[in-house]
């Protein structure tokens, strides 16, 4: 938020002092507000992982996993559009805003993660 703050004040600024360099700083702004995103979604998707592979850890139990993530997929998540150019924009938005990975992929992960740890 500090940075879209920030950066909106500079645009501001530059449109006010020196309207040539309006477009530069907003150029500026939307770079460092989409990387910002985009760290914000990977840390996010960090601790998302860290959270499953602990639930799998207590529990031990990966049917009990899907079950849940059948039910956030079913009743939760946005369903996903029927076709067409909204189905599409919808999936890219998943895989790269969400901060949660696909389930058959968290599954994948704990599924790993308890091999591992059974191989210790």
């Amino acid at each position: 938020m500090l940075v879209l703050a920030s950066g909106g004040s500079l645009t501001v600024t530059a449109l006010a002092a020196a309207p040539q360099l309006a477009g530069p700083a907003m150029l500026a702004t939307m770079t460092a507000a989409v990387a910002f995103l985009g760290l914000r979604v990977a840390f996010d998707r960090r601790e998302e992982i860290a959270a499953d592979l602990f639930a799998v850890d207590l529990t031990r139990d990966l049917d009990a996993a899907a079950e849940l993530m059948r039910f956030y997929e079913d009743n939760v998540a946005r369903p996903l559009p029927d076709g067409g150019l909204g189905r599409a924009w919808a999936r890219l938005e998943r895989r790269w805003f969400a901060t949660h990975h696909e389930p058959q992929a968290r599954l994948a992960a704990m599924r790993r993660h308890l091999v591992d740890q059974a191989a210790d």
